[in-house]
């Protein structure tokens, strides 16, 4: 090689030298953010510059929110069939538990109907025969003063106790003033006009220390304004209770159909 290319070569390498050292001082002063925003440029290419399929491989595809029309269609008609399902079991067990309910206080009735023929020695009778209910009422209150006599005369001919209203009266409890049964403190009538002697000036009385049931004043209701004496229904708006007594002629219903909603309660 000769001195001419020796220098040549001196010169260039010297000039790639300076270009070099240029290159890596330029970069050393450069800022940090600039090479941070390069990177994540490089890092995450642009929509234009992304493969098929990266989409779903990153997860970064737009998460659809809400149901659609036939989504919403589907869903009211499976609740649909669900209440339709449920609806059956649902008033069976309703009328399961009302027919329990009823069972229930028929026996707490009877059982207070036992317990009148402890006290007072005699069944309640359903006033459907003068002479049954005359000789009861003898044989309970024997010194019964001649205005509580008068009245119940009164009460007997006039027809104005039935059946359904006998349970209140009797179980309702009598006065312990012996000559005034009926119209003592705590008996069945309370007077509301003048005339003790008349029947229509009393009206029931609700609030008897004495009573052998403890009847619900909600469920006693009256078969019209003029009665006095309240039947005790089964529940609001449902039949009442029905007494009967074997002394009398009366004869029994064998089914429950002859009244709707209506309990039977037969002494026999």
């Amino acid at each position: 090689m000769s001195q001419t290319q020796r220098n040549q070569t001196r010169r260039t390498s010297g000039a790639m030298a300076k270009t070099i050292s240029v290159a890596v001082t330029a970069h050393r002063q450069l800022p940090t953010n600039i090479g941070m925003k390069m990177n994540a440029t490089y890092l995450k290419p642009t929509p234009s510059q992304r493969p098929s399929g990266y989409e779903a491989a990153t997860g970064s595809s737009k998460t659809r929110s809400g149901f659609t029309l036939v989504e919403m269609l589907v869903v009211i008609a499976i609740i649909g069939i669900l209440v339709g399902l449920t609806l059956p079991a649902i008033r069976g067990a309703m009328e399961t538990a009302r027919i329990g309910t009823v069972r229930a206080e028929i026996t707490a009735l009877v059982s207070a109907i036992d317990q009148y023929n402890q006290t007072h020695g005699d069944y309640p009778p359903d006033f459907t025969s003068n002479a049954v209910v005359t000789r009861h009422y003898n044989k309970l209150f024997p010194r019964m003063g001649a205005p509580d006599r008068g009245l119940l005369t009164d009460l007997i001919s006039a027809g104005d106790m039935s059946q359904a209203e006998v349970l209140f009266w009797c179980l309702g409890g009598y006065s312990d003033d012996k000559q005034r049964p009926f119209t003592g403190p705590g008996g069945p009538l309370e007077l509301t006009g003048s005339d003790a002697t008349d029947l229509s000036n009393y009206r029931a009385n609700q609030d008897r220390p004495n009573k052998l049931y403890d009847f619900k004043p909600g469920r006693l209701v009256t078969s019209d304004d003029s009665d006095i004496h309240p039947m005790y229904i089964i529940i609001e708006e449902g039949g009442p209770f029905v007494y009967f007594d074997s002394r009398t002629p009366t004869t029994i219903p064998t089914t429950v159909s002859v009244v709707p909603g209506t309990a039977w309660l037969a002494l026999t």
